[in-house]
């Protein structure tokens, strides 16, 4: 028998439901929480509050 997964599955129509649904989510302790999205928002990222990858600096760094 597979193992369940718990889990919440959402679709908003506006950015803002979204946003204060991840935030309420985040202070009621949930803090794994993926979020998919058509196209990337600051907003979602910022509600994700998500730390910064080191990726970041080495791309350039490789680029040079």
């Amino acid at each position: 028998m597979a193992a369940r997964m718990p889990g919440v599955l959402a679709s908003f129509e506006h950015i803002d439901a979204a946003t204060d649904a991840i935030k309420a989510l985040k202070a009621r302790g949930y803090t794994d929480l993926t979020v998919y999205t058509a196209a990337p928002n600051h907003e979602v990222e910022e509600a994700l509050a998500t730390p910064n990858s080191g990726v970041r600096r080495f791309t350039p760094i490789g680029g040079l």
